[in-house]
């Protein structure tokens, strides 16, 4: 469609936004923040305190309707050096591994601990793009591409994980490097990498399904879930099995229970912006009816439509198809995510990257389509309600992430069709 000279401006031209906007959301406004309250490592670093304190990260909490809370006095904040006010309705729900691992950094007061938490977030974030060249083997367009993806459209979700201190780049390298070592033969280690990192945040075990579908070694998920419960069991030494049992029984459980009245606020939000120009009229729990069945909705065709593609791409032999096809699902299940926080976005970065490594078209062709899927994750969806105030308008950013659904699927549609032929 272009030639080698624009395809080639394409690319450079991203390239300099991706350093500039690295630098500018990274490096200025991340690792030198300042600590204006409570984010999600604070949580974190309290759970691990209360490991160092011979105690348990669950044994202050309090489930009432629905919500998790942990109870925490305020001399332990003064001693920790927390000098802000934590919510009342502060919660740690991570599995506990997260927690220990934290021990080491509660010898240093709060302030401290949290700048060498970025410091460790940003070499995570370099392991991840380290990775990422490793499993495209060094070609030079689609590391082009991975580094674009990495740091310019990405800068929004990995903002976010930066500043709310999450454990996701942590997560993520640690699911590239499942995929690198099982690329390169070595199915227990590429296990015990995914194993480790669905323990320390459950989300990564979707990664499974692609190895359940897709690879001839099915002791990989015996692996998988035989690693799993070691490390679970390793925590329990550390916490107590009495409070790894009651995790398990009790708090997951409720959270999981609770997990669709607590993670549609943004759909409510929709559905009270359309329904409730005039708040005399319309009552506010049919808002709220409306998005719990919305949210049923979606999740039971997301599970349908990845059943079917899933199935269709298993009778293609080609490495490239299969790759793709679970890319698809992927992202398409992603879409649910647009009820969460954008920063759980940061799971797409693996599919987006193998679908355009693995698509057929030319170079240009590849960025087109590379600038609307990854809005993806840069839009917010529903969630930019709270931002803008206009449901139409919040559904004109919602549109790209449907379009760059329907290439992905022509992508998937193209390759099967070539293989079958």
């Amino acid at each position: 469609m272009f030639s080698k000279k624009v395809n080639r401006i394409f690319y450079y031209i991203f390239i300099l936004l991706s350093v500039v906007l690295f630098a500018e959301k990274f490096l200025f406004k991340t690792l030198l923040i300042k600590n204006q309250g409570y984010i999600d490592f604070t949580s974190y670093y309290i759970a691990a305190d209360a490991i160092k304190q011979k105690g348990s990260p669950y044994d202050s909490i309090d489930i009432r309707d629905n919500h998790i809370m942990n109870i925490i006095k305020s001399a332990d904040l003064k001693r920790m050096g927390i000098d802000f006010q934590v919510p009342e309705k502060f919660a740690y729900t991570y599995p506990p591994l997260l927690s220990i691992l934290l021990v080491p950094l509660t010898v240093f007061k709060y302030p401290s601990a949290l700048i060498i938490w970025n410091i460790l977030n940003l070499m995570f974030f370099a392991l991840a793009v380290y990775f990422s060249f490793r499993i495209l083997n060094g070609r030079f367009l689609e590391i082009i591409t991975a580094l674009t993806l990495l740091l310019f459209f990405g800068s929004m979700p990995s903002y976010e994980t930066f500043s709310l201190g999450q454990v996701n780049f942590l997560v993520y390298a640690l699911c590239l490097l499942a995929f690198l070592l099982e690329e390169r033969g070595n199915s227990k280690l590429s296990a015990f990498s995914l194993a480790f990192a669905s323990v320390l945040k459950i989300t990564p075990a979707v990664l499974l399904l692609y190895f359940l579908f897709f690879t001839e070694k099915k002791r990989y998920i015996f692996y998988f879930f035989a690693f799993g419960a070691g490390l679970l069991l390793l925590s329990g030494a550390f916490i107590g099995l009495p409070s790894l049992y009651h995790y398990l029984t009790y708090i997951f459980p409720k959270l999981a229970g609770s997990y669709l009245l607590d993670n549609n606020k943004a759909l409510i939000s929709l559905f009270s912006r359309v329904f409730l120009e005039n708040p005399m009229v319309t009552p506010l729990f049919i808002s709220r009816i409306a998005a719990n069945t919305s949210a049923v909705i979606i999740a039971i065709s997301l599970i349908t439509v990845s059943g079917v593609i899933l199935k269709r791409a298993k009778k293609v032999l080609s490495y490239e198809s299969r790759v793709l096809a679970f890319s698809a699902t992927l992202v398409f299940s992603l879409l649910l995510q647009t009820l969460l926080e954008i920063h759980h976005l940061i799971y797409a970065f693996l599919p987006l990257l193998a679908v355009i490594y693995y698509s057929k078209f030319k170079p240009g062709i590849k960025a087109v389509i590379f600038i609307i899927l990854i809005m993806l994750l840069n839009t917010r969806g529903w969630n930019a309600m709270a931002h803008f105030g206009n449901a139409w308008w919040t559904i004109f950013l919602t549109a790209p992430q449907i379009l760059g659904l329907i290439l992905l699927f022509i992508l998937l549609y193209k390759e099967i069709n070539i293989q079958k032929a």
